[in-house]
């Protein structure tokens, strides 16, 4: 039986995503949400 490691599944975790171009680190996403414009105001349960 083979036990994968925490160390040799964020690997594989991170070659799909560079392959595929999808953010996986949480700076990198973190950045993104930062930068993203924001489309809609956020609602509040006031504004009903």
């Amino acid at each position: 039986m083979h036990f994968v490691d925490a160390k040799e599944l964020r690997a594989v975790f991170q070659k799909i995503c560079k392959e595929n171009g999808i953010l996986s680190s949480p700076e990198a996403c973190f950045q993104f949400m930062y930068e993203l414009p924001e489309k809609y105001p956020q609602m509040s349960l006031f504004d009903l």
